[in-house]
């Protein structure tokens, strides 16, 4: 899921992926990047899961995290 936050009054300008995929070191992870939209930076962050479901909800929770500190789903 792509989620971005604008706010030009205080020169905001943020996206956030979050996605569950397979990874080289586990099975099941979630994997989230996130930067300032415009430009080359970025972050990336892996969390390993045990199974599927648990890298969904895990990646529920993260996106209705962002929601509620004001980011839009794309």
């Amino acid at each position: 899921m792509r989620l971005i936050q604008v706010d030009l009054a205080i020169n905001m300008n943020r996206w956030y992926v979050v996605n569950v995929q397979a990874t080289l070191f586990c099975k099941y992870a979630v994997v989230c990047g996130w930067g300032r939209r415009g430009t080359d930076y970025a972050r990336w962050k892996i969390i390993p899961a045990e199974s599927v479901d648990q890298a969904e909800e895990i990646a529920r929770q993260i996106v209705a995290l962002k929601i509620k500190r004001g980011y839009e789903s794309v």
